[in-house]
């Protein structure tokens, strides 16, 4: 939400995190996230390297973002294995 909203206010792509009104990457965690960083349009969620799912760990997932004329959408490619990855998530795509 943060970077589609950035987005729409200024017409721009914040250029990382800060800009988009985020916290540093390395601090938005959770039980299986290592991090999320924002670099211009995209969004890469990293997952936690060990101690979590063997099916995701160490996987990374990335939404691009395309202003599609006053909204956003947001475009999903991972590394994850496809039955585990997010419905519609590109999983053909490496990165």
């Amino acid at each position: 939400t943060a970077v589609a909203e950035y987005r729409n206010i200024t017409g721009n792509w914040s250029a990382d995190n800060g800009e988009a009104g985020l916290s540093d990457a390395g601090t938005i965690t959770g039980n299986y996230v290592a991090s999320v960083e924002v670099i211009n349009e995209k969004i890469t969620a990293k997952f936690k390297p060990d101690g979590v799912n063997e099916n995701i760990k160490g996987k990374s997932l990335l939404l691009t973002a395309t202003d599609a004329g006053g909204s956003v959408t947001f475009e999903c490619t991972t590394d994850i294995d496809p039955s585990y990855a997010p419905k519609g998530c590109d999983t053909s795509a490496c990165w």
